[in-house]
């Protein structure tokens, strides 16, 4: 009898021995991640590349998660989740942008300059690395509190630009032709097909496009800049 008594007591001492452990290893973790969560961070790294889409894509079923396929590309959805997390966050003092590949149009850089504009309203100094300075990339640097380049970077910011393709001739070689009814000579969206150059007012409306997205993209580079517009 005294031999099971002790025995048992033995046991019972044992597992209060292994609870008072694994409380006091339970509260260094969570001590450990209170400091994690509250320890000043100086800058969040952030690379952006890809074509930014407005949405991210539906999550891959198991299948396609066995195949070898490239990742997904981040989604501007996912980008501005990660720019309100930081926003947030009392310990992050700012993020640095490195821009690589950056592509997406008009659009997808204003929402990126627009994200970084909140941060810093958000009083986060952020920074954006660029390898080049070229008209994406330098549009998207200036929203930052500042730009880092390498030292053998180009600024290669040179202008807008547009093409237009024409097909009439290519197509009659191959014997077919376009038949187009157009409303106004302003509506181009077909004369790819049916015209073999330039009509004057594509031309006029091309050249409006792009004096409305110069003044736009100078504009803002210029405020970014805290510089003055000049044309």
């Amino acid at each position: 009898m005294a031999q099971d008594f002790f025995s048992e007591l033995r046991r019972e001492l044992g597992e209060v021995g292994t609870a008072v452990r694994e409380s006091w290893r339970n509260m260094g973790t969570s001590w450990h991640n209170w400091r994690r969560r509250h320890e000043l961070i100086d800058y969040v790294i952030v690379p952006i590349s890809g074509p930014l889409p407005e949405r991210a894509a539906p999550r891959r079923g198991f299948i396609q998660r066995q195949l070898p396929l490239p990742p997904e590309p981040m989604s501007m959805q996912e980008l501005n989740s990660i720019a309100r997390s930081l926003a947030d966050a009392d310990n992050v003092g700012g993020v640095v942008f490195v821009l690589q590949d950056v592509g997406g149009g008009l659009a997808t850089l204003q929402s990126v300059r627009r994200m970084m504009q909140r941060l810093r309203e958000a009083e986060k100094h952020v920074v954006v690395y660029a390898p080049a300075l070229t008209n994406s990339f330098y549009y998207l640097a200036t929203a930052a509190d500042l730009i880092i380049a390498p030292p053998s970077a180009m600024f290669e910011v040179l202008g807008v630009r547009s093409e237009a393709i024409f097909l009439k001739n290519a197509l009659a070689k191959l014997g077919l032709s376009f038949d187009n009814i157009q409303i106004s000579p302003y509506k181009t969206a077909a004369n790819m097909f049916d015209k073999a150059d330039i009509t004057p007012e594509q031309r006029a409306q091309l050249d409006w496009l792009l004096d409305e997205s110069y003044d736009m993209l100078t504009a803002d580079m210029a405020t970014g800049r805290k510089k003055p517009k000049k044309r």
